[in-house]
């Protein structure tokens, strides 16, 4: 079995777990915002200011982690050196 193969075996095996969690926690918030209307519709107004806050909260995470992300991927696969050796100093740039 090539490695493709496997991955794809491996996401066949995890894609309805996933989606199950995801289906699980998405109607379980639906449900709680529709129990904190149903009770206090003035407690909608802090849920709807947390949920907000936890968006951006989530959107500042993402950005961060990828730009972390990359920079991590260029510091892996690039070596940067000066050579005084080499005739006129270059700069080498090496594929690791």
């Amino acid at each position: 079995m090539n490695r493709f193969a496997k991955d794809i075996g491996t996401l066949d095996d995890q894609v309805p777990s996933v989606y199950y969690d995801v289906l699980d926690i998405g109607l379980k918030f639906v449900g709680i915002i529709v129990i904190i209307g149903c009770s206090s519709v003035a407690m909608l107004g802090p849920a709807a200011v947390l949920i907000l806050v936890f968006y951006l909260i989530r959107k500042f995470y993402f950005y961060t982690a990828t730009s972390i992300k990359r920079l991590e991927s260029v510091g892996k696969f690039f070596l940067l050196f000066d050579r005084n050796d080499m005739k006129g100093d270059m700069m080498i740039v090496l594929n690791l």
